[in-house]
């Protein structure tokens, strides 16, 4: 954040950064509780998941609500997100940050990171494209 930038541009940036950490946080609560729609709701009506780990890329918001619940059971990955870095450029956005899971489900736990775009639709900030990245896979505990 510029200290060139007027107090409005700034206070705005950082408005949107808020509600960008804001996504990463009301996505891990609704894979912790399995709640494929709602985490469907997070993504722009284009907007795509794609998953290193299992080679899915699921593209749209009704393929998402369609695809969540498949793969989901509430309680089986309570996912931990942190160390965002987002650059803001007006109304769209970019960023990584760390998720890791201390358990999932009979598995020991797992980290990995997002590298999201995201983008303001309806007035919102939603995810228009989330990619996956294992560090570590899930190990038989």
């Amino acid at each position: 954040m510029s200290a060139t930038k007027s107090l409005e541009a700034r206070i705005a940036e950082l408005e949107a950064r808020e509600a960008i950490k804001e996504l990463s946080a009301q996505y891990a609560w609704h894979v912790a509780r399995a709640e494929g729609a709602l985490m469907a709701d997070l993504f722009t009506i284009d907007g795509v998941f794609h998953s290193t780990g299992t080679g899915h890329k699921i593209e749209g918001r009704e393929k998402l609500r369609e695809y969540y619940p498949t793969v989901m059971t509430p309680g089986d990955t309570i996912p931990m997100v942190l160390n965002h870095i987002i650059r803001i450029d007006g109304t769209t956005a970019e960023g990584t940050l760390k998720m890791q899971s201390p358990w999932h489900g009979t598995k020991k736990g797992f980290v990995g990171y997002y590298e999201d775009k995201y983008r303001v639709e309806d007035g919102k900030w939603k995810i228009a494209y989330r990619k996956w990245f294992f560090h570590r896979q899930p190990e038989a505990a």
